[in-house]
């Protein structure tokens, strides 16, 4: 393992949930606000000051969501923080309006647990994926507009998300078939390409600020680094980097020029930059992790039902 450069410190341990936390997501507007899903069926908003000396800092959550049947497997905000969506294992999805504290829609079309959620940027396309093999496209009212399944994958779908500054119109899936589709959107899904690259199935996908790059991972240990061609639009393999274990979650860190890349796996939180680990915090399984609005602090979800609130920093003379 590379010498590291970046550091973890605890700043808060929460509690809240009775299951393992497998969705988190900050409101970009809300400096203070933190969403959680969990494997007890239950979403959890969270009132956080990223900004408190206090360690380590007692935060309650201020509203458990209830509507969900079973385990919520992935959750995402709408860009004004106004609106939440989550999937669940009980074959739907649900938006939350978080200024009620309440479900206001109940998406239903999928046949078996819904894997993953994304909304597009201007908040009105939303994509849904899971076990029964499909893509499903829906507009804010909870309406199917299209359903993939004759390009989709051969297994599950686990993972769908937009293209930043595609203006909504791209998207890309992954798959339990080792496989990543390409997709474009017009008036239905129309596939792209079809990049075959991993040797296990693929958990997570996520994009660079500007769209640029691509990074994909899952059970393989392998994170793979993709580049985005523009003369044909499409991505083209970079190089992978190996964390040697599976891989839950990954998220790019905002600065565009450095592209650290931060994971949530199994034995713990991975930063990686210029295709080297540089920064590594053993702790429980991490199955969930996201940037605090003000991109210092991260939050991780774990099988132990706790999350985590990291202060991300430089260490200048830390080694492997």
């Amino acid at each position: 393992m590379a010498n590291k450069n970046i550091s973890f410190e605890l700043k808060s341990t929460l509690n809240g949930h009775n299951g393992a936390v497998t969705a988190l997501a900050v409101a970009t507007t809300k400096a203070d606000t933190l969403v959680s899903g969990s494997r007890d069926k239950t979403l959890m908003t969270w009132k956080i000051d990223t900004n408190s000396e206090a360690q380590p800092e007692i935060i309650a959550p201020t509203k458990s969501l209830h509507g969900h049947s079973h385990f919520i497997s992935d959750l995402v905000l709408s860009n004004d923080g106004q609106f939440a969506i989550s999937s669940s294992w009980d074959h739907t999805l649900r938006l939350w309006d978080l200024t009620k504290m309440e479900s206001v829609r109940r998406f239903v079309g999928h046949e078996s647990d819904v894997m993953s959620v994304a909304f597009s940027a201007d908040n009105t396309k939303i994509l849904s994926s899971g076990r029964d093999k499909t893509i499903k496209l829906w507009n804010t009212l909870g309406k199917c507009v299209a359903s993939v399944k004759t390009d989709s994958h051969s297994e599950w779908v686990s993972c769908v998300r937009f293209v930043p500054n595609a203006k909504g119109n791209k998207f890309v899936s992954a798959g339990w078939d080792n496989q990543v589709k390409t997709w474009t959107l017009d008036q239905s899904c129309k596939l792209e390409s079809t990049i075959t690259h991993h040797t296990g199935f693929i958990n997570t996908i996520a994009f660079s600020p500007d769209g640029s790059i691509m990074a994909t991972a899952g059970k393989d240990g392998n994170i793979a680094f993709w580049t985005l061609n523009n003369g044909t639009g499409l991505y083209e393999f970079l190089y992978d980097v190996a964390v040697n274990c599976q891989v839950y979650q990954i998220v790019f860190a905002e600065n565009p020029e450095q592209y650290t890349l931060l994971a949530a796996t199994e034995l713990g939180v991975v930063a990686i930059k210029d295709k080297e680990i540089v920064g590594f915090m053993k702790t429980s399984g991490c199955m969930s992790i996201c940037l605090s609005a003000t991109k210092d602090i991260i939050f991780t979800g774990h099988v132990d039902n706790k999350i985590r609130m990291w202060k991300v920093g430089i260490a200048s003379s830390v080694h492997a």
